[in-house]
């Protein structure tokens, strides 16, 4: 997908053969950042690749920043066309339509943050036949993967990030986690799948522009991510917070998905140092 003037187009190169090779391995790219959230795949490559790449299809889908996602036959992408958020999912092999969904959502931009425009910045997630999406606004969708059928929603937040949502949701297992709310005001919150029902929340701190992980260290199950303010570690299961680093950027623009090496959890941000970190329990506490 490219941004052209924030139109985006999402072209058909790239996808029909990522969507080649997942019919051969069972392998999508269902969200931010692949199918383990690390910007891998473990599938076999081509054994050897074309001089250049031949476009199959193009479809323009509107305004935005959020990247296209694939699972099995479909990508799907949310983008603005208006004062409507669409979210879309075409056949990856001819580009064509087969389903929408649009909604109002109106959203005014910052006026320090006017040239990102106000399409979406979350990308989808896609798991269990369900298509998550969280728009620049805040409003919280759970689509059916096949029909485009609405759901569930949450509504959007009294308060906003400054520069609109951009975190993208993390699907873990029967839950997906999305850090809602705004300024001063957000809860990093595990929704049921199904209902969208809230099954645990930790409201310490607004949500960041990143995106949180599931990570285990010290044999525990982690949601880590960057919020406002801090990189927080909490307990998958029950959302409780185990540890937080202080972790903010002069423009509060925190916007570092982290990345987990072995038992290094690596960090970064605008105008600040990469650092990694190895949180461990020592005699009960998290060091």
């Amino acid at each position: 997908m490219r941004n052209v003037g924030c139109r985006l187009l999402v072209v058909g190169w790239l996808l029909t053969a990522l969507a080649a090779a997942g019919a051969q391995t069972s392998t999508d790219w269902p969200q931010w950042r692949g199918p383990s959230r690390d910007g891998s795949v473990l599938t076999a490559l081509p054994a050897q690749w074309p001089q250049a790449l031949k476009k199959r299809w193009e479809i323009p889908v509107g305004a935005g920043h959020a990247s296209p996602v694939v699972s099995g036959n479909r990508v799907v992408v949310i983008a603005r066309q208006g004062d409507e958020e669409i979210v879309r999912a075409l056949d990856v092999v001819s580009g064509k339509e087969i389903w929408r969904a649009a909604y109002p959502a109106p959203y005014t931009v910052s006026s320090a943050a006017w040239a990102h425009g106000a399409g979406p910045k979350s990308t989808p997630a896609v798991a269990s036949g369900r298509v998550f999406t969280l728009g620049i606004g805040g409003i919280l969708s759970a689509f059916d993967l096949a029909t485009g059928a609405l759901l569930w929603r949450v509504p959007a937040p009294d308060v906003l990030p400054q520069y609109g949502t951009a975190t993208s949701p993390l699907v873990d297992g029967t839950d997906v986690i999305v850090h809602v709310g705004g300024y001063e005001n957000g809860a990093l919150t595990s929704f049921d799948a199904a209902t969208g029902k809230p099954r645990w929340q930790w409201n310490g701190d607004g949500p960041g522009y990143g995106s949180p992980i599931i990570a285990t260290f010290g044999g525990v199950r982690q949601v880590i991510a960057q919020t406002q303010k801090f990189l927080v570690g909490l307990n998958a299961s029950t959302g409780a917070l185990l540890w937080h680093l202080a972790s903010r950027d002069d423009f509060g623009q925190n916007a570092f998905t982290p990345i987990v090496f072995q038992d290094l959890l690596i960090n970064a941000g605008l105008d600040q140092p990469l650092t990694a970190i190895r949180p461990k329990l020592a005699g009960g506490k998290w060091i």
